[in-house]
């Protein structure tokens, strides 16, 4: 990451960008560092989320070569969790 959390000389904590070249955040607790990286976090989720969601709607592949149908789904749970489980997914989700 190019972000470093930095101990300032008040006893408080800044973040400084590699990127940049300069601070970020200053004067911070460390409650308030981890908010900023959990803000952050939060907004890289929450567009890699979109991303997934348009191209399943699309019916495109999101996960790749890794992606795989309802379908393929039912037959993996009914393998390894027998008729009783794959049966209460297709009541659940039709």
């Amino acid at each position: 990451m190019s972000y470093q959390i930095i101990k300032q000389p008040n006893g408080k904590y800044c973040v400084f960008s590699t990127i940049v070249n300069n601070t970020i955040i200053y004067n911070c607790t460390k409650n308030e560092v981890i908010e900023f990286y959990l803000s952050m976090e939060k907004e890289r989720v929450k567009t890699e989320l979109k991303r997934i969601f348009e191209k399943l709607n699309k019916k495109e592949k999101p996960y790749y070569q890794f992606t795989i149908s309802f379908e393929e789904m039912i037959k993996v749970i009914k393998k390894e969790h027998g008729i009783k489980e794959y049966n209460e997914h297709l009541k659940i989700c039709n």
